[in-house]
């Protein structure tokens, strides 16, 4: 049988309220654009839209869940309406309409990639991977925004070459793009290519694309990076071409990302630093940083105050310094790993860092934050560590390890000192022969603190390596298991422990190893091979429930492997794709799947609910939640992505390359009896359609006994089509399929941990 995902859809268009507990965490920490709206900061960010009070500095965070269709937000622009409007790189476009955001997908259906949003004269101009598009907003409209003009060829430029910027200036727009400039009077016929004029910008070597333009003091100015090493240089528009502006310096190492003039002055701003034009000293000035790294990529001001888009978050001045301050989010986005001990989660995000939640706030580590505990004989080293980030985990004693793909492993200790383990003085070993290329992809920890790892295709055939609590500062002397020892091949994807045993799934087949918690004691151990046994024997993911069954996901496929030593194919839902990259499981034995076309559970008595992304292209509306794509996790040396528990909370999260969504079930080992929640209430029909009741906090085990005024049962609905949120859907309908009457309904969940009860008023 299979439950629908539960959502109400407002209005017409992709804005979505989704019942159930959700959180959607994405990297708002790294800024893209800023915007002053309705006496509050706003922050494009990779994460999502963050609205900052200026006076407290406090936030509220907007993501898909909100309405939007994409968290990567490229532009934020006010109309002269009054409404805020945002465009994301997917390609989505919306507007803020009574504190709802409100999203356009036309574009992103067709695989456009946005770059910024320009307002000018009642229009919004779109930079798109294609050309430029002007169009009407619309906001509070079916379509909210109407693209009219799609004007993709410039002159001699190659059709729909990608824009970054516009600018218009005395009658005529500009175009920014990688070849150069190209400029047309507006009165013009601008889907005509011969009314544009194109000038590149030149060094006598190569030609520099244009990234950003800024009107300042009546000129043109335009910055354009060197190909070579990024810097910017700026540039002024005079005569049909550009000029290099000579009181202009080289700014930094980093690509420019941003011009604009502000409070009368001109400023540059990339990854490096943030730049003023200072008439004192006819030069560009380094506004200085307490940041780990000193630039931005958005300013935006208030009364007088300049709020910083960094990289790590909010920066404001303070003593003509900026100071910055982390979100309390994640830093980075793609989630290669996520790994829970008894106080933390452990969150991996591929090369770039490691974030760390203890239930209520996160904290982040990247190279930049070490930089300045790194000693000079490591700093090549870490940095390289950092670039290849696979896994990440902390042991009891306070250290942080991070896996890699080929950089071995390096281990941060409560002091900031650190210890890297490779193939030269550990057990690791290098997985090509003749080269130094140590891999660390996968790391779990058991019940007993046993360290579990992955060194996928290790040349010893050995890729499972253990260390056990006593040996975590011994490098060279962990347990491996190999290809002689229950382990199809070396190209292992996933693995997952409990306190005597360890699954693993491979490219070529599966195993598991019974060691009876003697780990260093391999005399006892039980090995077992499940080649050939299972759908596929290209297998992707594993888990462990409660009973002690070991769950395997493959290419065309779910299946468990009892202890009584048989194996059991589950037939997948028809609406999902049998194709199952990742796999867990919580404390009630209920199944978590992840499969390349949308999510499941697979409850402990045998029934599967089934749920798709906000923006899924095949789903019913009912089918959809805030997951941010239907792709559960990616295949690759190891899986990147995918859905995971700890396995008691009762929280699911899944990873995405945009972030982490957690969904907060009912399934939890320690459920309290909490109050029953009931929307709407009172329920009442419009237009003689009787609206859908949705029922919360209903316990996991419970079905729904629902009574009218007289105590007489009229429905009773199953326990397990609340699904995967714990909610319940009555279309108030009775058990015969025929609409009740109006007046107060009694509903009552009995379940092991107690009964819940609420009352409901229909209105009709």
């Amino acid at each position: 049988m299979n439950w629908r995902t539960i959502i109400l859809l407002l209005i017409p268009i992709i804005c979505l309220a989704y019942v159930g507990d959700w959180t959607v965490v994405g990297d708002i920490q790294e800024g893209l654009c800023a915007e002053s709206y309705n006496n509050y900061i706003w922050f494009g960010t990779m994460g999502g839209i963050v609205k900052i009070d200026p006076d407290d500095r406090t936030y509220t965070v907007y993501t898909n869940a909100d309405g939007l269709g994409g968290l990567e937000i490229v532009g934020l622009i006010t109309d002269e309406q009054g409404y805020l409007w945002y465009a994301s790189k997917n390609g989505y476009i919306g507007a803020l309409v009574d504190n709802k955001w409100y999203s356009s997908d036309e574009l992103a259906k067709n695989f456009y990639r946005l770059n910024r949003l320009v307002y000018n004269d009642d229009d919004i101009w779109v930079c798109t991977s294609n050309g430029i598009i002007r169009a009407t907003p619309v906001p509070t409209t079916f379509s909210v925004i109407q693209f009219g003009e799609f004007i993709e060829s410039f002159n001699d430029f190659p059709p729909q070459t990608e824009v970054t910027d516009i600018a218009f200036f005395h009658g005529t727009i500009f175009v920014a793009t990688p070849l150069g400039i190209a400029f047309a009077p507006m009165d013009t016929n601008l889907t005509n290519p011969a009314v544009w004029e194109t000038t590149t910008v030149y060094n006598g070597t190569d030609i520099r694309g244009v990234t950003d333009f800024a009107i300042h003091h009546d000129t043109l100015f335009a910055l354009a990076p060197k190909e070579s090493s990024g810097q910017p240089v700026v540039y002024y528009f005079d005569d049909g071409s550009l000029n290099i502006y000579e009181p202009a310096s080289s700014f930094s190492i980093y690509e420019g990302w941003d011009i604009l003039s502000l409070d009368d002055t001109l400023w540059v701003m990339n990854g490096g630093g943030v730049y003023y034009y200072s008439e004192t000293y006819s030069s560009f000035r380094k506004r200085y940083s307490d940041g780990a790294r000193a630039g931005a990529f958005g300013v935006a001001e208030i009364n007088g105050e300049k709020f910083y888009a960094t990289g790590y978050g909010l920066g404001v001045i303070e003593n003509d310094t900026i100071k910055v301050s982390p979100f309390n989010s994640i830093f980075g986005q793609t989630i290669s790993d996520v790994v829970f001990t008894d106080s933390v989660m452990v969150v991996a995000t591929n090369n770039k860092a490691v974030n760390i939640f203890d239930g209520t706030n996160w904290k982040f580590w990247d190279y930049y934050s070490f930089l300045p505990y790194i000693p000079d004989s490591l700093t090549s080293a870490v940095s390289d560590i950092f670039g290849r980030i696979k896994s990440a985990v902390v042991t009891s004693d306070g250290t942080i390890w991070l896996g890699t793909y080929g950089a071995g492993i390096l281990k941060i200790f409560p002091d900031s000192s650190f210890d890297i383990w490779n193939d030269t003085n550990s057990s690791l070993y290098t997985s090509v022969s003749g080269m130094s290329y140590p891999i660390a992809n996968r790391m779990r920890l058991d019940p007993d603190g046993n360290l579990w790892l992955v060194s996928y295709n290790s040349a010893d055939n050995k890729p499972i390596k253990v260390w056990t609590p006593d040996k975590y500062n011994e490098p060279d002397s962990a347990v491996a298991f190999g290809t002689s020892q229950g382990i199809p091949n070396k190209s292992v994807r996933a693995i997952a422990c409990n306190s005597y045993m360890v699954s693993v799934a491979t490219a070529y087949g599966a195993g598991i190893i019974i060691h009876k918690g003697t780990i260093d004691n391999t005399s006892d151990d039980i090995y077992i091979s499940l080649v050939g046994q299972l759908h596929n024997d290209e297998v992707n993911a594993t888990a462990i429930d409660p009973d002690g069954k070991v769950w395997f996901g493959t290419m065309d496929g779910l299946a468990y492997w009892d202890p009584a030593g048989y194996i059991v194919e589950v037939p997948m839902p028809d609406d999902l794709s049998a194709t199952i990259i990742s796999l867990a499981a919580d404390s009630l034995g209920n199944i978590w799947i992840g499969t390349l076309d949308g999510a499941a559970e697979y409850m402990h008595d045998g029934y599967f609910a089934t749920f798709k992304s906000s923006n899924s292209d095949d789903a019913p509306p009912q089918d959809r939640t805030p997951l941010l794509d239907d792709a559960i996790g990616t295949i690759a040396g190891s899986i990147i992505g995918g859905v995971y528990t700890d396995g008691r909370s009762g929280n699911i999260w899944f990873g995405f390359n945009d972030g982490l969504v957690a969904l907060h079930s009912p399934y939890k080992a320690d459920y309290e009896i909490e109050s029953m929640k009931i929307f709407p209430n009172p329920a009442i029909a419009q237009r003689g359609i009787a609206p859908t009741i949705y029922i919360s906090n209903v316990p996991p085990d419970a079905p729904l006994l629902i009574y009218d005024a007289a105590g007489n049962l009229v429905r009773e609905i199953a326990h397990y089509w609340k699904g995967q949120d714990g909610v319940f859907r009555w279309d108030c309908k009775n058990d015969d399929d025929k609409l009740v009457a109006p007046g107060i309904y009694s509903i009552a969940a009995p379940s092991e941990s107690g009964i819940v009860k609420g009352k409901v008023f229909i209105v009709r």
